[in-house]
């Protein structure tokens, strides 16, 4: 069983108004293996809160599309503060993707900070990992958790969790087919 999994460089960032910071995205799998169909992300965010400027060192091998800034009017992460998302998804029709050495930079995503967070928050920004299938799986299986609770349980582990970790090998690909929607990165006051 295999596993594609997205790790951020700096998982909890501590800001000031008007700072910029650069998110950056890692990909891997488990086991190795660049040789796959791709995969589609989703950064979600508080416009009232952060300012997305640009993307630089973007990896650009099999890109489908541009990276845009789409208002979540769907609310695709079930997060009524986050109000909207960076989508970007990287396809090869061969599963030949991304046909370099793991680990991988996807890039860097810089934001500015636009208003003050709580006082007595250290960490104000919090970086979450969230699969659409995992929202479904929880809400399915235990319906009285929210995914705020789970990330918080996560949060406490000492060591990073992959989203192998936190799905229990429930999302997997085999034979070049994923078996998941798309991977959500959401960026929300804790």
């Amino acid at each position: 069983m295999n596993f594609q999994i997205i790790q951020l460089a700096t998982p909890n960032l501590t800001l000031e108004v008007d700072s910029n910071f650069d998110l950056a995205l890692n990909y891997n799998t488990s086991p190795v293996d660049n040789t796959l169909t791709g995969i589609a992300l989703r950064l979600h965010y508080d416009s009232s809160n952060l300012t997305f400027n640009e993307t630089s060192n973007l990896f650009a091998t099999d890109l489908f599309g541009e990276v845009n800034s789409f208002a979540d009017e769907e609310n695709f992460d079930n997060d009524s503060q986050t109000d909207r998302y960076l989508q970007f998804q990287y396809f090869n029709f061969n599963g030949n993707w991304p046909d370099r050495p793991l680990p991988l930079n996807l890039g860097n995503f810089n934001f500015t900070v636009e208003n003050p967070f709580s006082d007595i928050d250290p960490n104000p920004i919090d970086l979450i990992l969230v699969y659409n299938k995992l929202r479904r799986w929880i809400k399915r299986r235990h319906p009285h958790k929210t995914l705020k609770r789970v990330a918080t349980l996560i949060k406490r582990q000492k060591e990073p969790l992959s989203i192998a970790h936190m799905l229990e090998a429930r999302i997997s690909h085999d034979n070049r087919h994923l078996h998941f929607d798309t991977l959500s990165v959401r960026l929300s006051k804790i």
